[in-house]
Formats: C-alpha cells, structure tokens, sequence
C-alpha cells in the first residue's frame, strides 16, 4: 500500500477470479499439451523422428546462452573481485558521504521542539563509550560485551522516544544475541588480529564520517515531514478494522500479514541453514566423542547464582512469554516478543547447566519452526472464509473480542522459538574439532608460563 492511494480501492489476494481470457489460454495451453502427449507414439513421431525442423537445436542455445551469461558474469566480476572488505565498503562510504554533503546544504536545523536533553546527551554518551570501547577492544569478548553496552544504550534510547515494542524487541534480541556470538567466539581465537595504526585512523574517520553523514540524512530527510498519509490512516483506523490498538502489531498481523509470512519462511530456512551447516562441520571434523559434553572446563565454575535462579525464573519467564503473546494485539507485545522472552528462559536454563545436555533446550527445533509456518499458512487459508488470503476473522466469545490474527501469532511464535533453539542447540555443542583449533601465539604463551610456575 502507498501513500496516496485510495485504501477501498486496494484488493486483495484471491485465487479464483472467475472465468476470463487468462484462463482460457491456460487451459488451452494445457490441452495443447496432453494431446501432444498422448498421440506421441504416433503422429507425432512420424511429424519430429528423424526430422530437424530449425537449423539450430534448443538446447545447444540454451547452454551457449548459458555459457556466455557465466562468462560475462566472471568478467564484471574481475572489476571487483577481492577478499578485501575495504573495498567492498568503498562504494558505500563514498555515498554515504555524498549524500552528506546534500545533507548538510539542505538541513534547516533540528525540528522545533526536538533539542536534546540531559537524558539524551547522557545515553549519547554511553554509547560513544561503547562505541569506543569495541574499537579499541583487543579481546573478541571484550569487543562483544562493548557492542552489547551500545546496544542497550539504543534500547532505553527507543524507551524514551515512546517505541515500546521496539524497544523490547531490541533489548531481548541483543541479549540473545551475546548469548549465541560467546558460542561462536569458543571457535575462534581469543584476542583480535592487531592492525597498523595508519590503518586504525583511516578506518576510524572513514566510520566518523559515514555516522555524520547518516546523521545528517536522517535529520534532514524525516526530521521535517509529517507522518504519511498510510500512517495517519493505520492510526485512524486500526482499532476499527482489527479490534486492536497496538498498531505495530495490527500491521504486523493483520495489514502486511503477508510479509510476516515470508520472514517466517526465512526463519524456518535459516534454521535448516544452521543446522546443515554446522552437521557438515562436525561431519569434516569427525564424529562427537560419547563422553558429557561441559559448558566450562569445570563444571563447577558455572555461576551459583544462575543455577538458583533457574529454578524461579524460568517458569516466570515462560508465563510473561504466554503473557506477551495473548496481550500484543492491545498492548506491547507480540508473537516475535513472546518468542524471544520464552527463547531467554531456555537460554537461562542451558547457562545454569553444568553440561551441555540440557533436556529443556533439546527440542526438535526443526520442527518447532516448520509447524509455525504451517499454523501460519493455515491461518491464512482460513481468511477465505471471509473472501481472501489471511484477512482476520473476528469472533465474540462471552464478551470477549477473539481473531485468527492471534492464530496467526501463534506461527510468529513458534518459527521464532524455532529458529533460536537451532542456534542454541547447534552453537552450544562442543565440536569435536574445537580442540584442534589453531590457538592464539598468546594464550600458547600464557599456558607455558602457567606449566612453568608448576614445574619445582
């Protein structure tokens, strides 16, 4: 939907549209087809066996068109082709910093009423530490828990502005996300590859400038317009036509439905991805030792709090998960939150655990994730009873407002919880490959020197 288009005027998905040219073609077509099909033995071998009827033949066509494509495809290749990611980053640097310069000629200052507060200067300035930090990082965590610090700076940053949603998806998805990239940083090195100083301050102003110009940008090109006609008219009429006043929600489930479904099947692939991906792994690397697989090199070590908070938090966790799902049409909240809040009471459960054999996180997460794109599919199938592919149905059950597009959520929720739990199974395994892994020169040394002191 655009803006200025007449929202009546819109139709909607539907797959039968009566009886028309288009499918009389297609029927013709297919005739066309199974009679060739079933005279082949007879006419029609006599018409094409031992017979060239063009000069050239369809497949050879096809390959050399084939082989041209790929051999024209490697040329233009050539005029990037390169492992350097500076270069890729090149080309949107220098946008970036064109588009800046329109910025700054055409920026009128800041909107009226918009100047920034005491609050605001001071998460300004916890993320400029964070950002600053993670730059001069010379450990892989060190770098991760200073991305988190900008990343919950953002997070009470969407707080103040009045983006709950946003804000609670942001917070859940950047605590997950250090949970799975500690998993991923037990496969690589410990400390960060040291870089030229020459090279640190040109990649430190070539990012100054790109945020300035992204800045400017912003401030120019949204800080100065009004909300869209679509936004006024989701504002104006969602409450009508969904029965629900979280906005973000109704156009998550009700208005772009469609769209939800499609993330949801990238979800349900990049689950599968991950899966396939890390079983070719250990496959190469050679088969899982039968022995318990330890989080820590002592299990003992694992944090004492964590294992008596499990025990509470957990459950409480999965009811505000229940809790969020059934409140996001009304309130801040949602299938996508809901799944995260539960995906963080899993998570605690694995972290308090002395091994990596957690009962509560093995689930089939594959399947987890599959059955919400089909609850979702379903959902949609459902609409036609009302004329068309995932239009809401709304009921009255003893007072209480009922709708499909909760159903709907369901699917949010489950392909979600599906595709964090792939993460979690999969990255949380120890790979019988991770004890060949090329330690840091570093660490080498620091083990040495530890061997040494034992030595009488």
């Amino acid at each position: 939907m655009a803006a200025g288009v007449d929202v009546d005027e819109v139709g909607y998905l539907s797959l039968w549209h009566g009886v028309n040219p288009a499918l009389l073609a297609s029927l013709l077509a297919v005739a066309a087809g199974l009679t060739i099909v079933l005279w082949r033995r007879g006419p029609v071998d006599a018409l094409l066996v031992g017979r060239r009827l063009l000069p050239v033949v369809g497949t050879e066509v096809v390959q050399r068109a084939h082989d041209g494509v790929i051999r024209l495809g490697r040329r233009v290749g050539d005029l990037t082709r390169s492992d350097a990611p500076a270069r890729h980053l090149a080309v949107p640097v220098v946008l970036l910093a064109a588009g800046g310069v329109v910025a700054g000629t055409l920026w009128r200052g800041l909107p009226e009423g918009s100047a920034p507060g005491p609050f605001d200067i001071g998460l300004l300035v916890v993320v400029v530490a964070g950002i600053v930090a993670t730059v001069r990082a010379r450990s892989r965590l060190t770098a991760v828990v200073a991305v988190g610090v900008v990343g919950f700076g953002v997070v009470l940053w969407f707080f103040v502005l009045g983006a709950s949603d946003v804000a609670l998806t942001q917070l859940l998805v950047e605590i997950l996300t250090v949970v799975v990239l500690v998993f991923v940083l037990r496969r690589m090195s410990k400390r960060l590859p040291r870089v030229r100083r020459r090279r640190s301050v040109a990649t430190a102003a070539a990012a100054v400038g790109a945020g300035v110009a992204a800045t400017l940008g912003t401030l120019v090109f949204t800080g100065h317009r009004p909300a869209s006609e679509v936004g006024d008219f989701f504002l104006r009429e969602a409450q009508a036509l969904t029965g629900g006043t979280n906005v973000v929600n109704t156009i998550l489930v009700d208005f772009r439905a469609l769209d939800t479904l499609g993330e949801l099947v990238v979800l349900a692939v990049a689950a599968a991805a991950i899966a396939a991906l890390l079983d070719a792994r250990r496959a190469v690397d050679g088969p899982q030792v039968p022995e318990p697989r330890t989080v820590v090199a002592d299990p003992g070590r694992n944090a004492v709090f964590l294992q008596a908070l499990d025990r509470l938090l957990v459950p409480v966790m999965l009811g505000a998960s229940l809790y969020a799902l059934l409140r996001g049409h009304n309130a801040p909240g949602g299938g996508f939150i809901a799944a995260l809040i539960g995906a963080c009471a899993l998570v605690l459960a694995y972290l308090a655990a002395p091994t990596d054999d957690v009962p509560r996180v093995e689930r089939p997460y594959l399947a987890i994730a599959g059955v919400g794109v089909v609850v979702a599919v379903v959902t949609g199938l459902l609409g036609f009873v009302d004329g068309a592919f995932l239009r809401p149905l709304h009921a009255y059950v003893l007072g209480v407002h009922l709708t499909s597009a909760l159903v709907f959520d369901v699917g949010v929720y489950l392909a979600v919880l599906g595709v964090i739990l792939a993460a979690v199974n999969r990255l949380g395994l120890s790979p019988a490959g991770d004890d060949r892994r090329e330690a840091d020169p570093r660490d080498q040394r620091a083990d040495l020197d530890r061997e040494e002191v034992r030595v009488p």
